[in-house]
């Protein structure tokens, strides 16, 4: 969901911000992570170009242009959207310990459906594949367990990823005002992101399954109209041996941020 321009609000409230890719109405990640971080990973995206379009044109901006009418990655003018599985492409090929296996891309009755199957072998890689753009960050722990969180800002995630001050900046009152425009072209919006771990779950904001071993996260459109973004996702697993290598990403967009399209910031010294 990260491939094309992102919409940015005042305040820097990025409203689906995990939605880059305008028009991503469903987004699904399964993934299965070993005792030494390795794993695999199943992604589905579907892409609606009527509404990718219809929110374009809502935004002031022609389908294909950003709002200067320069073309969307070189694109042709009033093109609906470039292929999104040949931008993710673009993006995985600076991804040390990344493997994709499978990627295919159909487009059916006015929608684009993307499956990709890829091996990692850090839980980084996964984290800065996955079109769920969020930032990312993985901490071990005294006692040997670790905490993985995904959020859309820093700020904006309190403990075990609690929702923060979402709605506290001086433009959010306005940025908020903007969701109604949005909502048509946004209401079946759904990002579902499922994580088996080695060991046990401790503490999660996820779903938990009834083994302990996998938890999910579910966002809709109307979670997103509450906080006024993509509401952070952490857990806390524990378990025998375990060697994971702790690491700290920003993919997730602000104001202030990288442009959208720009590739992730480098990862920070977890020291």
């Amino acid at each position: 969901m990260s491939r094309v321009p992102s919409l940015r609000f005042a305040g820097g409230l990025l409203v689906a911000s995990a939605l880059a890719l305008v028009g991503c109405i469903k987004e699904a990640d399964d993934v299965t992570v070993a005792d030494d971080g390795s794993g695999s990973y199943t992604e589905t995206l579907t892409v609606d170009l009527s509404a990718m379009k219809g929110l374009a044109e809502a935004m002031g901006e022609t389908p294909g242009e950003t709002k200067d009418g320069a073309p969307m990655d070189g694109g042709k003018p009033g093109a609906p959207t470039d292929d999104p599985l040949e931008k993710m492409k673009k993006d995985w090929k600076d991804i040390e310990g990344l493997e994709v296996t499978k990627a295919t891309s159909e487009e059916k009755d006015g929608k684009i459906f993307v499956r990709v199957e890829a091996k990692f072998t850090t839980l980084e890689a996964y984290a800065r594949a996955t079109g769920i753009e969020m930032n990312a960050d993985l901490t071990a722990h005294d006692d040997g367990s670790y905490t993985l969180k995904f959020s859309s800002d820093d700020k904006k995630a309190g403990p075990a990823g609690e929702p923060g001050a979402a709605m506290d900046d001086p433009g959010a009152d306005l940025a908020k005002s903007l969701l109604p425009m949005l909502e048509p072209f946004m209401k079946d919006l759904e990002i579902v992101r499922k994580l088996t771990l080695p060991g046990s779950i401790v503490e999660t904001n996820g779903t938990k399954s009834a083994d302990g071993a996998s938890v999910t996260w579910k966002v809709t459109w109307e979670d997103i109209k509450k906080g006024g973004d993509v509401p952070a996702q952490s857990v806390t697993f524990r378990g025998d041996d375990l060697e994971l290598k702790p690491f700290s990403i920003k993919r997730a967009h602000d104001a202030g941020g990288p442009g959208a399209g720009a590739p992730p910031e480098p990862a920070m010294d977890p020291k």
